[in-house]
């Protein structure tokens, strides 16, 4: 559920950057995304625990766009269109390696 949502939340924060700019918007993000996180936390039951994902998953897309493209402001422009690939690329990374 969380992956699914991901593009949403992208998409419905994206919208909302374009308008707003980047500082209103990622700090309704951050607060949202806080308060579903910890809302997961005291699920009752399966039902609620699954809801709480989806949109946990809206403020995750949301999270990812406007935070690399703010980090990005403060790289040389010759990495711009590389290093976000290789962000991503390690996020990949890391939930590949064995658990011990």
């Amino acid at each position: 559920m969380t992956l699914v949502m991901r593009p949403v939340g992208a998409l419905i924060f994206g919208l909302l950057t374009d308008r707003y700019g980047r500082r209103i918007p990622l700090m309704v993000n951050v607060v949202f995304f806080s308060m579903v996180e910890l809302a997961c936390g005291f699920s009752p039951n399966l039902t609620f625990f699954l809801v709480m994902r989806a949109l946990y998953g809206i403020g995750m897309g949301g999270e990812w766009g406007i935070g690399a493209s703010l980090a990005m402001e403060s790289v040389p422009p010759r990495w711009r269109g590389i290093l976000p690939g290789y962000c991503r690329a390690a996020t990949q990374w890391g939930t590949c390696l064995p658990r011990w």
